[in-house]
């Protein structure tokens, strides 16, 4: 039997007083989620954020497949992080 775990957010007290939330990502955050990728060295060189549909596609995929769970990092209002 398949199932599927869901996150509830986490808060971490950073250490300039501020705040950073981990939460499961949504497909609203994509766009800066590659932009991460695309800004990063390795991704520099592999990632391409003019084409968008391999990305959603990709993301559809991992989000329903219960075994994956991808999350971001908000600090403020922005998404600084992500993983899967």
């Amino acid at each position: 039997m398949a199932f599927r775990r869901r996150m509830t957010s986490t808060e971490f007290d950073l250490t300039d007083g501020s705040t950073c939330v981990v939460r499961e990502a949504v497909a609203s955050d994509l766009q800066t989620i590659v932009a991460l990728l695309v800004d990063d060295p390795l991704g520099l060189t592999r990632e391409r954020a003019d084409d968008m549909d391999r990305y959603r596609t990709a993301f559809d995929d991992i989000s329903s497949d219960p075994r994956n769970l991808q999350v971001v990092a908000v600090h403020g209002d922005e998404v600084v992080g992500a993983l899967q």
